[in-house]
């Protein structure tokens, strides 16, 4: 691939230069450590365009790059880094023993094959002085779209690096103490933990593996401080025990208000079922005064039968009957129809039938006396 054109490729796929500085800031905290060591010289191999080399300059840091992309080169150089064209493995063998306390290589192994990893390494080892620190930035295959994807997006990746693997090598080569650090999570890092997308996409993307040719002191592995500002990413089985912890408080959570629920559904039953004997009187009672608004439009002869008929006047319902409609202040008017219902039309009031009813109604009286008449006298006659 064509140094220039590798440039471009990098601004689309890895990010711009302002994200990539701010993605690096976060070892700010690690190179504050290392920048109270007498003359800090450092070396970042692969330097690209920069960035790296601008965050070590910030700190006080003699940093030097290396890159075998020319475009590369020049883009640092412009910036007033100080950064040489050529081969690692060439430009490392003319390096002295134990001359530098920080060497980084950010994404650089996984172009490399395992005896070239091997073989950087070792060189690594020999530049490094005793207490020194060596810091190595790769796409973690934890992640799935990374190791299923994107990790292949660039052609001159060759080999997926396998973090515990990685130590394991190191160790061998001479390392007496490494580390592991997942960083830099997916755009669904800040999501919430219940969500499966999180597992895919929110997990860490990179990793980073600390190693040194001694023990650090205790303060240092246990990194309080420098710990805080790196961008720490749950791996994808902490994502998932975090998915499943979540998923199981809102189902506890769930549950807790269907139980709460249900309380309150029985706590009603309860107070239902005590007033089931005040429900039913209430039932029949509105059935009833339906009926008798409907009797109230219909002649008062209605009405009187209506009454007897309904059984409202009987003693089981009087009480609760005068009671209702004492509340809702229809006592004396239902006392007035039902007392006017009951007594005795006077013959001023038969205006109140229809002219043919009153006729019809009057010649089946006379017919009813003349029949009487006729059966006295033949009670007389025997």
């Amino acid at each position: 691939m064509k140094a220039n054109l590798y440039s471009d490729f990098e601004e689309a796929f890895r990010g711009t230069r302002a994200e990539i500085i701010q993605r690096l800031s976060g070892y700010e905290g690690l190179l504050a450590e290392y920048a109270k060591q007498t003359e800090p010289q450092a070396l970042d191999i692969g330097c690209g365009r920069g960035e790296w080399l601008q965050l070590l300059e910030r700190q006080d840091f003699a940093a030097t790059g290396v890159d075998s992309n020319p475009y590369f080169v020049e883009q640092c150089q412009a910036l007033g880094l100080q950064a040489i064209c050529a081969d690692a493995f060439d430009y490392l063998q003319t390096i002295p023993d134990r001359t530098y306390c920080l060497v980084s290589a950010f994404h650089l192994i996984e172009h490399l094959n395992h005896a070239q990893i091997i073989t950087l390494l070792s060189e690594l080892l020999r530049i490094l002085r005793p207490g020194g620190l060596l810091l190595v930035e790769t796409p973690s295959i934890d992640n799935l779209l990374v190791a299923s994807k994107s990790f292949y997006s660039d052609p001159t990746h060759t080999t997926p690096i396998h973090p515990e693997a990685l130590c394991f090598l190191l160790k061998q080569i001479g390392f007496d103490w490494s580390t592991i650090l997942y960083i830099n999570g997916g755009v669904e890092a800040e999501a919430p933990h219940n969500r499966i997308q999180r597992i895919f996409n929110g997990v860490a993307q990179d990793v980073c593996i600390l190693a040194s040719p001694h023990v650090p002191e205790e303060s240092f592995r246990e990194g309080r401080q420098w710990r805080r500002t790196l961008n720490h990413s749950p791996t994808t089985l902490e994502a998932v025990y975090q998915y499943h912890q979540a998923s199981s408080d809102t189902l506890r959570e769930l549950q807790d208000r269907l139980n709460s629920n249900e309380a309150r559904l029985a706590n009603i039953n309860l107070l239902l079922s005590r007033l089931r004997w005040w429900l039913h009187p209430l039932l029949v009672l509105r059935r009833q005064m339906r009926r008798l608004v409907a009797a109230c439009r219909q002649p008062r002869s209605k009405l009187k039968l209506f009454v007897h008929a309904t059984g409202l006047t009987s003693r089981r319902h009087r009480t609760m009957l005068s009671t209702l409609l004492k509340r809702f202040g229809l006592y004396y008017v239902s006392l007035a129809l039902y007392q006017r219902v009951n007594k005795p039309t006077p013959a001023s009031q038969s205006y109140m039938l229809s002219r043919p009813a009153r006729s019809q109604c009057m010649a089946r009286a006379n017919q009813i006396e003349t029949d009487l008449a006729r059966l006295r006298k033949r009670g007389t006659r025997k």
